[in-house]
């Protein structure tokens, strides 16, 4: 055992998250119980298992929960709850995070995108549900779209950039009908210059490592179409 009485190879990371942006007098009891409750709910379903409904309904609540402080702690540390437990619940819960309205919930969610839905969609090796996958997809592109209306560019170039990942996860034909001809309206419709630049890293990504020379072609075609704004 490690020196915090787990397994070797069993040790998670916490939540990467700080209390920035909360004021404490905006955060109640009940609250603050919530908030370490999520904030060590990694731990705990690493202990329980994913199987326990208590805990599963649990979840649910705190992902839910009125503050978003305590939404925010779900969001950076449900990652490694996907990799502990990662069944249709989960995507539900990920679904809910993904449409959250507060941005510091979906600013939670970028850095470990790529790691959750890997978790997500390659549980044990179990084969995806499509109707799921596309569920997701749609929350996805909800979520950029909120990120995009917002002025913080930089989370939304960060985003734009994790994008390129999704290769690795989904399959070549969602990857190409639900992101990159959807990257493209994007590329064209964005003035700030640091996103624009992290959406054709991804574009350039997906077509150095498309499989299928009629989506590289059209994805070509389609760029030379776009007309840029400019600020």
């Amino acid at each position: 055992n490690n020196e915090n009485g787990l397994p070797n190879g069993d040790e998670i990371t916490q939540p990467d998250i700080t209390m920035e942006g909360i004021d404490s007098r905006d955060v109640e009891v009940g609250d603050s119980i919530a908030y370490l409750l999520a904030f060590n709910a990694p731990a705990v379903f690493l202990v329980a298992g994913g199987s326990n409904e208590n805990l599963q309904s649990c979840y649910k609540t705190l992902a839910l929960y009125p503050h978003f402080s305590v939404r925010r702690v779900v969001a950076a540390g449900f990652h490694e709850v996907a990799k502990i437990y990662g069944e249709d619940l989960l995507v539900e819960i990920y679904e809910f995070l993904l449409k959250d309205n507060n941005l510091h919930v979906q600013k939670a969610i970028i850095p470990h995108l790529s790691a959750t839905l890997t978790a997500l969609f390659n549980f044990k090796s179990k084969e995806p549900n499509d109707d799921k996958i596309l569920d997701v997809i749609t929350a996805l592109k909800e979520h950029e779209d909120d990120i995009s209306k917002t002025r913080d560019w930089r989370s939304h170039a960060a985003l734009m950039e994790s994008w390129s990942e999704l290769i690795s996860i989904l399959k070549p034909t969602d990857l190409h009908n639900h992101f990159a001809l959807y990257l493209i309206r994007k590329l064209s419709q964005n003035v700030v210059l640091p996103v624009k630049r992290s959406i054709i890293k991804t574009l350039v990504t997906y077509m150095y490592q498309c499989r299928y020379l009629n989506h590289r072609h059209e994805l070509i075609v389609n760029l030379t179409k776009c007309k840029f704004k400019t600020p």
